[in-house]
């Protein structure tokens, strides 16, 4: 059986990053990089600069760590030449079972209600995701908000969900992506 978690040049070169619309392709390439997320990547930097390679060498143009290992969030943002993918490793130890069980709520500015335990996941990584996502480091062509690429979330279990409902929205609002 192949490895899943194998790309070909096709899985990049035909999504249909032209409409919002469910499409068999990109959701084998979520699978495929949700399946990634459980590799060892943030053990230490050079596990994470051979997953980088990896990714790198199957067709994405770069690839960058979103880990906080005080909290366990575990994470990665991948380009491609039309598409940027923000991806999380969801519940896989104590740790984020215990941010899972951190379910009292904290107000935000605005008055908004969020789980503490999740946000407290989603903040130390948030300005590295912002980062990466609005300055497209590695495609000079995407300078700023990026009309020319669009932004896909991944998530991987309950623990990483609502790093994207927290995070994934509030890029598309800064940057005018769409999601």
């Amino acid at each position: 059986m192949d490895d899943i978690g194998l790309f070909i040049p096709d899985d990049l070169k035909n999504i249909p990053t032209f409409r919002a619309a469910y499409s068999d392709r990109t959701a084998l390439l979520m699978a495929k990089l949700a399946f990634r997320a459980y590799n060892d990547f943030d053990a230490d930097e050079a596990a994470f600069k051979t997953f980088r390679t990896d990714l790198c060498t199957q067709g994405f143009l770069d690839c960058s760590g979103l880990v906080d290992s005080d909290v366990g969030t575990a994470g990665y943002i991948v380009e491609g030449s039309d598409i940027i993918v923000v991806v999380f490793r969801g519940t896989t130890n104590e740790l984020d079972w215990k941010t899972n069980v951190n379910a009292r709520f904290v107000a935000l500015q605005g008055g908004t209600r969020v789980h503490t335990g999740f946000f407290q996941a989603y903040w130390p990584i948030r300005d590295a995701m912002f980062s990466v996502v609005e300055m497209g480091k590695s495609v000079p062509t995407y300078a700023r908000a990026p009309p020319n690429k669009k932004l896909l979330a991944n998530r991987c279990h309950e623990t990483q969900a609502l790093l994207m409902i927290i995070g994934v929205p509030s890029l598309a609002s800064d940057l005018g992506s769409a999601i």
